[in-house]
C-alpha cells in the first residue's frame, strides 16, 4: 500500500510550536507508535527530542492540518505514525524520500501498511521483514486469574543485570536475532541497563535465582509497550508469565496506562497468553531491516 504526498501535502521538519498538532496525531494512535512518544517527554514533559537524538518529519494539508509524521533516529531507526493512506508518487513525495534517505537507516517499524508504503520511497532492498500481531488492551479489564506461583515476584532493579542478564540473552536469541546472526552480550547487557533504569520490569525468583521476567520497553503517555516476557524452560508451563504479566497489568493501571505490544503469529504460547489475559488483535506490525 502506496503512502500518498499529493500536490495538497506537504511534508517539513516539526519545530517546536507544532508540538502541540504533533501530539494531536500521535495520542489517538499511540498503541502503533510507542516508540516514536516514548522519545517525546524529558521530566515529565512533551518535548521534542534533541536533534542529535532524533528528527521528525511531519506532513500538513492544505489546511494547515497535520496529517502524520515520521520519527528517524540517530541509530538508523524509523518509525512512522500517518493519519491515513495519504501516499501515492509525487506531489511532495520528494521531501519524505530525501527525508529517508538521508543518514543511516538500519530499520522500519511501525503498523504494517505505514512501515511498507515507507518502504516504497527507500528504494533499497531489505535484508529482512518480521511480521507481527499488534495487540492491545486496557488493564482494567480484569482477566480470571489463577492461583500465583510459590515463587517470589518484585521489581526488577539496576543492580539485579547480572542476574538478568542470561535471561535477556536466551530471549534475543529466541525471539528477535535474525537469521545467521549472533548474540551480542556487551549490546544485551547495555540495553538491558538502560531498560532496568527506564522501564517497569518484574522478576520471578526460584530462591534467589531468576527464572522469569516480564516489562515494558518502551512508555508513552497513554500507552506502556511490553517487551523482553521471557521464562526460563525448566519452568515453562506453571503460570509464571501469566502472573508476571498480571503484575505488569496492575502497576500499568496504577500508572493510568493502556498496554500494547506485538508477538510473533506463529508464537503460539505467548499468543494464548496474551488473549487469555484480555489482548485483542488490534493490527498488523511490521518491522523491515536495512543492511548498514
Amino acid at each position: 500500500m502506496r503512502i500518498r504526498a499529493d500536490a495538497s501535502t506537504r511534508w517539513r521538519t516539526v519545530r517546536p510550536r507544532q508540538l502541540p498538532q504533533l501530539l494531536d496525531i500521535l495520542r489517538p494512535r499511540e498503541w502503533g507508535c510507542v516508540t516514536f512518544t516514548s522519545r517525546l517527554h524529558r521530566n515529565g514533559a512533551p518535548t521534542l527530542p534533541r536533534l542529535s537524538g532524533a528528527r521528525i518529519l511531519g506532513v500538513w494539508d492544505d489546511s494547515a492540518s497535520m496529517r502524520g509524521a515520521v520519527m528517524a533516529t540517530r541509530g538508523g531507526m524509523i518509525v512512522p505514525c500517518i493519519e491515513s493512506r495519504l501516499l501515492a508518487a509525487g506531489g511532495d513525495a520528494q521531501a519524505l524520500e530525501g527525508f529517508l534517505t538521508r543518514g543511516t537507516i538500519s530499520m522500519v517499524m511501525g503498523v504494517q501498511w505505514q512501515v511498507d508504503g515507507l518502504c516504497d520511497l527507500i528504494r533499497r532492498k531489505p535484508t529482512h521483514t518480521v511480521r507481527y500481531h499488534l495487540m492491545t488492551i486496557d488493564p482494567k479489564s480484569k482477566a480470571a486469574d489463577h492461583s500465583p506461583p510459590s515463587l517470589q515476584i518484585r521489581p526488577a532493579v539496576p543492580a539485579d543485570l547480572l542476574a538478568l542478564l542470561p535471561l535477556q540473552c536466551a530471549y534475543e536469541e529466541e525471539e528477535v536475532l535474525l537469521p545467521g546472526r549472533t548474540i551480542n552480550r556487551t549490546v544485551a547487557a547495555r540495553n538491558l541497563a538502560h531498560r532496568l533504569q527506564t522501564q517497569r520490569v518484574f522478576v520471578a525468583l526460584d530462591g534467589e535465582t531468576p527464572v522469569a521476567m516480564a516489562g515494558t520497553n518502551a512508555r508513552g503517555f497513554d500507552f506502556d509497550q511490553v517487551g523482553g516476557v521471557y521464562t526460563v524452560p525448566a519452568h515453562r508451563n506453571r503460570g509464571i508469565s501469566r502472573h508476571l504479566m498480571r503484575v505488569l497489568m496492575e502497576q500499568a493501571n496504577t500508572d493510568c496506562k493502556q498496554l500494547c505490544l506485538f508477538v510473533k503469529p506463529q508464537n503460539g504460547a505467548a499468543c494464548t497468553l496474551y488473549r487469555n489475559l484480555g489482548f485483542t488483535v488490534r493490527d498488523w506490525f511490521s518491522i523491515t531491516y536495512y543492511a548498514v
